[in-house]
């Protein structure tokens, strides 16, 4: 990851305009959000945030995505962040809380750089286009009595992975913003070789504190073993999203079908949850 930060960080900071005084570049340690377009809409049980719901079962997430640094200059941000998360849930016990059957545990930084000339020129000025490179770490961990068969994926879907994506944000009326984010997981190490996603939001701004939001998120699962059959995830979440100046708390109600997450990944079943989540940086 060093090689793409250095480049962003050389054109940014020795671009013409900001040595000629024409364009301020602007450098910013710890600025909040990790990302121009964050993550943390996803519909996925793999937003870095600090979640807990229950359907069929108690799940939490303890999670969260920081930026270290941003710049900004010459049409253009770049981000430097990371995030940590620690995902629990129970798999047969019905307890509310807490969750701790099964957990995962997760890390991982990013560069992102934002084209907020071009998205400007092409979406309006609250319209954004991003581009993003994670490196992550997923270790799966739990009391789990249920030995592999021949077609199942072993030992969960963990591993060392890199994740490029490409996200937009297109404000289509005053009050309606769709966001949009392709990725895939590309693994390095573990049971998987890649996990390609797609993630829709939309958000109606029905004031500054209340938000109602419809997110989708779909994936593949593709396993590194031949014999393991491949899987897929897809979840629909809707929910009421209240703003605030700490971040956003939103109140939903989930449904997904597919494979199941951590040492989980060969359970395929209909789930339905509800619950809360929060998130300290947010658009």
């Amino acid at each position: 990851m060093r090689l793409p930060v250095a480049l962003v960080l050389a054109a940014l900071l020795t671009s013409p305009d900001a040595a000629a005084g024409g364009e301020d570049v602007t450098v910013t340690w710890l600025p909040g959000a990790a990302r121009t377009i964050p993550r943390t809409d996803s519909a996925s049980r793999d937003a870095p945030v600090f979640e807990y719901a229950y359907g069929p079962a108690a799940y939490d997430t303890i999670g969260g995505e920081w930026g270290w640094l941003l710049v900004s200059g010459k049409g253009l941000t770049f981000h430097l962040g990371q995030y940590a998360m620690l995902p629990m849930e129970n798999h047969d016990s019905k307890r509310l809380f807490p969750p701790g059957q099964l957990w995962r545990g997760m890390t991982g930084g990013s560069v992102s750089l934002s084209l907020d000339s071009l998205a400007h020129s092409w979406f309006g000025t609250s319209g954004a286009f991003e581009i993003s490179i994670t490196v992550s770490h997923e270790s799966d961990h739990g009391d789990l009595d249920d030995p592999p068969g021949p077609t199942d994926i072993p030992k969960g879907g963990g591993g060392q992975a890199v994740c490029p994506d490409v996200a937009i944000r297109v404000p289509i009326t005053n009050e309606f913003t769709l966001i949009a984010r392709i990725q895939d997981r590309i693994y390095m190490s573990g049971a998987l070789i890649h996990a390609p996603g797609v993630d829709l939001i939309l958000r109606y701004a029905l004031s500054e504190r209340l938000v109602p939001q419809i997110a989708i998120f779909g994936e593949g699962i593709f396993p590194r073993k031949d014999s393991a059959r491949n899987g897929f995830l897809v979840r629909l979440m809707m929910g009421l999203v209240i703003p605030g100046k700490i971040g956003e708390a939103t109140f939903f109600w989930a449904a997904d079908y597919g494979n199941g997450k951590g040492l989980l990944i060969n359970h395929r079943e209909f789930r339905m949850s509800g619950g809360i989540r929060y998130s300290p940086f947010s658009w």
